[in-house]
């Protein structure tokens, strides 16, 4: 009888701590999800700019627009139609104005240092690369983003069908693919 009653006691000592097992698998589960919808949050954050800011850059996006097409107005018979900018060129037309406000020259880049500060300045310059080229493509984010709300809400800028390889034969292109022009109306 004593045989019966320790294998009662552990089965349900067994199945106790199974159940706790489980729990703490759940639970682990439970945090692990948590931390991966919290990072995919703070990888998809908002992007925010002041308004004085986008209507800066909106304008001069604008500018160059008009600009582009008087000089194919000029440089071209009137009756060939304006081809547009393709939206990639655009960016970095934008991004070469500013080249030296997002990426200033390293002060004594020119100095070849010594042999000891050498390694240290190689350092400092990967991580000055790495902080340089973020800036330019967290920039560059910025200024797609813009011409997109241009093109999408303003309305001030419009996507040639058919503009560059690939349009109007019905398959879906890149935003940097794509050819842009002034909207007729738009007065800059």
């Amino acid at each position: 009888m004593v045989d019966r009653v320790i294998a009662g006691d552990v089965d349900a000592a067994s199945s106790t701590v199974l159940a706790a097992e489980q729990r703490a698998l759940a639970s682990a589960a439970a945090t692990a999800a948590a931390q991966h919808v919290t990072s995919l949050k703070a990888q998809h954050h908002k992007t925010h700019i002041s308004a004085k800011e986008y209507e800066e850059i909106s304008q001069l996006l604008l500018l160059q627009l008009k600009q582009a097409e008087e000089a194919h107005n000029m440089r071209d018979d009137e009756t060939l139609p304006f081809p547009g900018v393709q939206w990639s060129a655009l960016i970095t037309w934008y991004l070469r104005q500013f080249e030296t406000k997002l990426c200033p020259p390293e002060p004594g880049a020119d100095d070849s240092g010594d042999a000891e500060g050498g390694a240290e300045a190689e350092t400092r310059t990967a991580e000055e690369d790495k902080e340089r080229e973020a800036a330019y493509q967290g920039r560059r984010k910025i200024v797609s983003q813009i011409i997109r709300r241009l093109v999408k809400h303003d309305g001030s800028i419009v996507v040639l069908e058919g503009g560059g390889s690939g349009g109007g034969s019905g398959e879906k292109v890149a935003n940097e693919d794509k050819f842009l022009k002034l909207h007729p109306s738009m007065v800059v």
